[in-house]
């Protein structure tokens, strides 16, 4: 591997087991081992029905939803729990935020007085 690619982050998966529910329901599990770390255990659980969602994920830091598990295939399936770990594109980043009146960029600290006051933008209030 060469320094700086994707493959020098991505985590090792071991071999991704099915684990079958009621009512539809499936759970996958794998190992999970990210270079320099101790290998985790993971289970994913989701339904056969329908879209991936909603989708948990159960491991060593607890049990979360995934945020948008369609992202990350049109199924769930073992195919899909190894999309989640599969390296992804990156995102372009939104474009900052300008107050509407003078077109200034906004900090989070002034989209807050902006959202809060109307038209102020922290120099002072537009009309």
């Amino acid at each position: 591997m060469s320094a700086g690619t994707d493959t020098d982050t991505a985590p090792v998966l071991g071999p991704v087991k099915r684990h079958t529910g009621v009512a539809g329901q499936v759970a996958y599990s794998t190992t999970v081992t990210y270079p320099g770390e101790v290998a985790m255990r993971v289970t994913f659980t989701g339904s056969l029905y329908g879209t991936p969602g909603p989708v948990v994920v159960d491991g060593p830091f607890g049990q979360m939803f995934v945020s948008e598990p369609e992202r990350f295939g049109d199924t769930f399936s073992a195919a899909w729990v190894r999309a989640f770990y599969a390296p992804q594109a990156p995102t372009a980043p939104h474009p900052p935020a300008r107050c509407p009146a003078c077109g200034i960029t906004l900090t989070t600290d002034r989209k807050m007085r902006v959202h809060a006051g109307g038209m102020s933008c922290g120099h002072g209030p537009h009309g």
